[in-house]
């Protein structure tokens, strides 16, 4: 039971910044039926008693909910309702630091359970990897389950895949074993059991999902040039077309991939970029296929290849450096030290930074021309992995595998000292008011902006090499603005391009070319057509390749607009009931709140720009009262209390005294540059209406809350 006493406060607010004093109201309402027919005392309790346990208030806090269930159910629990136990348990997975196996496992697991249509041959496929120790090839064994808890083992079936078909509808189990030798090292290796449904007729797939174990594939001799798998999920589950995976043709000298198994694996040319791998599923078309029926499903994901460590390799002098340790290294799961080696071959630490990103905020020459960056990394918390019976997994060396630190690829940077001098200047001017500068206040809906950035080439000796360059300009603009047009003056560009960046409306300029002297202007013009930001500070961006440095990025100036409305607003509930109650004898009564109930008991919003101190106060205009047909008033002994809790912090037993609300009580003070914020019915428990004597007819009892706003002294 959280109450309703502060929101009327709110209401009342709107009328006071014009310098009135206000009062706002809220109706308090109760129905009160006599019962002719007595009851005994002990009818009176267990009544009293009944009403007392329903006036419990729930509030159930039902928001929008987005389906997020699975695709299908967790295979292990279909697993469980088949009743079929595997052969053996599946081995734990192989051990990997950073690239590097320090003991075999399955790498490429059989799924959980397979979707086939009969009459057509199918291929299962699983992969070792192995530990550094392992120099000789793996032995595998297939075992298919016949019931009865009998598993059989597949003659002729050696090899990391098995080919198998059904001519009829019905489900097998399979599992396989692996030995990779030496054995003294590797105990033997059991996959994952999988079900395999074969169905009469094909089912179609609407939909595809493509995830990776990485976004990330690295292109580093340090890493063991590690491959990464990627899955594809199709929806419904049980779709029975085939998956292939596929990479561009112009991206094969990035990655290559295994078309069957989604395996990707980076090439060791050292080649860097981003590559899209395209998962295919083909349909065979069902007997029900509808006018939506596709052949094919595609789903894309894009994987960067990259080196471990990437960053500057060549700056103009008093401009950062920024370096980059690409994957999933937070803190809590892994340490990162990072060093540089000096030009006189010392190696030293770089303290106070243990994050996967590092930066010199301002280079210099003489300090860091010709330095080496690199980083070291290793897992926080580091335990020696142990075999199934908890036993230490032993090296070549026969010792428990230590812990291994992974040294990144070194960057050697380079420091240029003559620099581009690009001038630049940024203005918005708000249209239907005139006001133009760096600031515009009080922009409202309707108001149209014009954005003006002025760029000029003032580069001199060596830096000259700048002219003619084409870079990039990306000008972020706010939620609240709708593009209309852009213009160019004196400037040479490629193209113009409106979009959404991060899903906020954004221009981009492609190829442009900064020219000298008095330089050119780009404009964009935008209308306001919502608030839903109030406030934005516009931050754009020009970048370009120079013969020397990569993404040299001009600084511009920033500007701000103020979106908000310089007012502040209050709503309060319009009724609190207590509902409808008998004639008993003297009650506390409290409100009803249930999922019809306003969030707020006052709602409030407050975009005042200069936020003065106000106090805000609360009182009743009286006791309750019923109207008759004449509009006469006839009062009863009946008003409302504030009961304080007692001792403990967030007691539910309440001093019955409380306060009585014939007089102001005062519910907010608020200070100086402090914003009033609503007012939930949590925040007072102890409101309550109080029946003092049964001495009144029965009928509507109302009163009202009155709410005085008021500057705070």
């Amino acid at each position: 039971m959280r109450l309703i006493f502060i929101l009327v406060v709110l209401t009342t607010s709107i009328l006071f910044l014009f310098g009135l004093f206000s009062e706002r109201t809220t109706a308090a309402i109760g129905e009160v039926t006599e019962d002719t027919n007595l009851p005994e005392d002990t009818q009176k309790e267990a009544i009293i008693d009944s009403f007392l346990s329903k006036s419990e208030i729930e509030i159930n806090d039902n928001k929008d909910v987005k389906d997020q269930s699975p695709l299908s159910p967790e295979p292990r629990s279909l697993l469980r309702e088949e009743r079929v136990k595997p052969m053996h348990e599946e081995s734990s997975p192989a051990f990997r630091v950073m690239g590097w196996y320090f003991k075999a496992g399955y790498s490429l697991q059989p799924k959980y359970e397979y979707w086939l249509v009969a009459g057509k041959p199918y291929v299962l496929r699983t992969k070792i990897a192995k530990n550094s120790a392992s120099f000789i090839d793996t032995e595998y064994h297939w075992y298919q389950y016949k019931g009865n808890d009998y598993w059989e083992q597949l003659k002729h079936e050696h090899s990391k895949e098995i080919t198998f078909e059904a001519d009829h509808e019905e489900t097998r189990y399979y599992q396989a074993t692996a030995q990779v030798w030496p054995s003294i090292f590797n105990p033997l290796l059991y996959s994952r059991m999988t079900k395999v449904n074969f169905l009469p007729k094909p089912v179609e797939a609407k939909g595809l999902k493509l995830t990776s174990d990485s976004d990330y594939i690295y292109v580093d001799k340090e890493l063991n040039y590690q491959s990464i798998f990627l899955e594809a999920t199709p929806d419904p589950i049980n779709a029975t077309g085939e998956i292939l995976y596929s990479v561009k043709n112009s991206q094969k000298s990035l990655a290559t991939i295994d078309p069957h198994t989604g395996e990707l694996f980076p090439n060791k040319n050292g080649q860097e970029g981003d590559i899209e791998v395209t998962a295919t599923l083909t349909n065979e078309k069902p007997d029900n296929a509808d006018k939506h029926y596709k052949n094919k499903i595609t789903a894309t994901k894009v994987i960067h290849v990259t080196h471990l460590l990437t960053g500057d390799t060549q700056v103009y002098q008093h401009t950062p450096a920024n370096y980059q340790i690409n994957g999933n290294f937070n803190e809590k799961d892994f340490k990162i030290d990072w060093y540089r080696i000096e030009t006189s071959g010392r190696t030293s630490s770089i303290p106070n930074n243990s994050t996967n990103k590092y930066s010199i905020p301002s280079t210099e020459i003489d300090n860091d021309d010709n330095i080496e960056i690199f980083a070291k990394i290793s897992e926080r918390n580091y335990k020696p992995p142990v075999d199934e019976q908890g036993n230490p997994i032993l090296g070549s060396d026969g010792k428990p595998i230590p812990q291994k630190i992974v040294e990144t690829n070194h960057i050697r940077l380079n420091v240029v000292s003559s620099s581009p001098n690009i001038r630049s200047s940024y203005y918005i001017e708000n249209s239907n008011t005139k006001e133009r500068g760096e600031k515009l206040a009080r922009v409202k809906v309707g108001d149209k902006l014009r954005h003006d950035i002025t760029f000029a080439d003032s580069s001199t000796g060596d830096a000259k090499s700048f002219a003619g360059q084409r870079g990039e300009l990306i000008v972020f603009l706010s939620q609240n603005e709708k593009i209309d047009k852009t213009g160019v003056i004196n400037f040479n560009y490629d193209k113009i391009i409106k979009t959404k960046i991060n899903n906020r409306p954004a221009v981009k300029v492609s190829g442009l070319i900064v020219p000298p002297l008095n330089g050119g202007t780009f404009t964009i013009s935008t209308e306001i057509i919502n608030k839903s930001e109030k406030e934005f500070i516009y931050k754009p961006k020009y970048s370009i390749n120079t013969k020397k440095t990569k993404n040299y990025e001009t600084k511009i100036n920033t500007t701000y607009a103020d979106f908000s409305e310089d007012k502040i607003s209050f709503k309060p509930v319009k009724k609190i009931p207590f509902g409808e109650h008998l004639k008993l004898s003297q009650v506390l009564l409290s409100p009803i709140i249930n999922k019809d109930t306003p969030p707020y008991f006052v709602e409030i919003k407050d975009d005042r720009r200069i936020k003065d101190p106000r106090r805000i106060t609360v009182r009743t205009e009286g006791n309750f009262y019923r109207e008759t047909y004449s509009n006469k008033k006839i009062f009863a002994h009946m008003f409302l209390k504030l009961l304080k809790r007692k001792d403990v912090k967030e007691s539910e037993e309440w001093e019955e005294s409380g306060i009585n609300l014939n007089e102001n009580y005062t519910v907010i003070n608020s200070d100086y540059n402090e914003t009033i914020e609503s007012i939930p019915w949590t925040k007072f428990k102890g409101h309550r209406l109080f029946i003092e004597d049964l001495n009144y007819n029965p009928g509507n009892y109302k009163t009202h809350l009155i709410w005085d706003f008021n500057n705070a002294p």
